[in-house]
């Protein structure tokens, strides 16, 4: 349910007991919030209860610390790895590539020279 800005500006200039005075702004506030970040406003109070309730210092806290700590380093580390592994690879195949390259080079060269030694022998 969408306000306007005009819903908001009478709901703030309308005339209002004491106590209703201070609270109504940060209820329309809280509401447009809500309204634009749905899921980061549970987020928040989810975290907030949790802290506020005493949760902080508990075991499961503790296993949950470590676990966010594992992904968060497999999801920052994976990628680099990956990276260079990849480079390695590339680097690898590369060399073989040429060491083939030269070694086929190298036996062609030698198949012409004992082609010609056998020919220089047969003439004589």
């Amino acid at each position: 349910m969408k306000t306007s800005e005009a819903e908001n500006r009478n709901a703030k200039e309308a005339p209002k007991p004491d106590g209703d005075v201070a609270i109504e702004p940060l209820a329309l506030d809280v509401a447009a919030l809500v309204e634009a970040h749905p899921v980061g406003t549970l987020a928040t109070a989810l975290g907030l209860g949790y802290t506020l309730g005493g949760g902080l210092f508990t075991g499961f806290t503790v296993r949950l610390f470590r676990w966010g700590l594992k992904l968060g380093v497999q999801l920052a580390l994976l990628p680099a790895l990956e990276r260079e592994v990849s480079g390695l690879a590339s680097t690898i195949g590369r060399s073989i590539d040429k060491n083939a390259k030269n070694a086929d080079g190298a036996a062609e060269r030698r198949g012409a020279q004992a082609a010609q030694n056998h020919h220089r022998h047969s003439e004589s």
